[in-house]
């Protein structure tokens, strides 16, 4: 729409032919805000993802650990050093039936690690789009120091 006077562009936001102002238009405010929201929302959900990779991989540990023990209950008698040293196995032996599930372990640690690294990239997005992580936000002021620190 031209003002044949001023040759100058209305905005969409602008007078409609009846002129009064329509406010059901979408302005450019109104998209960066709903996509902050829409990017909070999405960085909120990957951090509770985050917090499950976390957890599923403490699961995975404590499987692990719940494996070793009982490999090692399974192979009975007295540790032994070296060859012949005894009627229980050597150390070698009970070295070799825990390294075959050390892929347990090292997949358990790559998960939690995984989960804290969504969980940073997510802290991280919810920052840049302005989300205060804190609860506080501009113009708040500190809670005063109690006096229960100072006894």
């Amino acid at each position: 729409m031209t003002d044949p006077e001023s040759d100058s562009v209305a905005s969409p936001a602008a007078e409609s032919a009846a002129g009064e102002v329509d406010d059901d238009l979408v302005t450019a405010a109104d998209v960066e805000t709903l996509n902050r929201v829409v990017v909070d929302r999405a960085a909120a959900f990957a951090r509770f993802g985050g917090v499950a990779l976390v957890v599923v991989g403490a699961i995975g540990l404590a499987a692990w650990a719940w494996l070793m023990y009982r490999f090692q209950d399974q192979i009975t008698g007295p540790l032994t050093y070296g060859e012949g040293g005894g009627p229980g196995p050597s150390l070698a032996d009970r070295l070799d039936a825990a390294a075959g599930q050390t892929v347990v372990l090292v997949l358990s640690v790559a998960v939690i690690g995984l989960g804290l690294l969504v969980r940073l990239v997510a802290e991280y997005t919810r920052v840049r789009v302005g989300v205060s992580l804190t609860g506080y936000e501009e113009g708040d002021r500190f809670p005063p120091e109690s006096d229960e620190e100072e006894s």
